[in-house]
């Protein structure tokens, strides 16, 4: 993309969800961040880092259709209860938070049915032993 493209057209709201997911990293993690491995289903991208009790994923569907029923699966996670929340990387929203027991130190969640190339963001947050 270029500067001149979005300072002509009326685009810079598409830039607001991604920052304000990545502002709420900012602020939750004191700025001790560190990789974190995650998996998912062949055609996935992801990445996803960490905080004392906090994880944050991207994901993004780089297939040529939708993938739908995929899961998260994310190794050497303290067993507890965690609430996994979903989050609208263009609107800016959360989804409905969901609550995941691990047992065993792997986190396992569901993802939402994703478009192809569309991509959705996770907030992972440690709530009981």
């Amino acid at each position: 993309w270029w500067w001149a493209y979005l300072e002509n057209n009326n685009d810079w709201d598409v830039f607001a969800a991604t920052a304000g997911f990545s502002n709420q990293i900012a602020a939750d993690s004191n700025g001790l961040l560190t990789s974190l491995s995650v998996n998912a289903i062949t055609g996935f991208e992801i990445m996803g880092v960490q905080t004392t009790g906090k994880m944050y994923v991207w994901l993004r569907n780089k297939s040529s259709s939708t993938i739908s029923s995929a899961t998260l699966t994310i190794p050497g996670v303290q067993n507890g209860t965690y609430e996994v929340s979903f989050y609208n990387t263009w609107s800016g929203t959360y989804a409905s938070p969901s609550t995941v027991t691990v047992t065993g130190g792997i986190l396992s969640a569901s993802i939402p049915s994703l478009a192809a190339d569309g991509d959705i963001a996770c907030r992972i947050i440690k709530t009981g032993n």
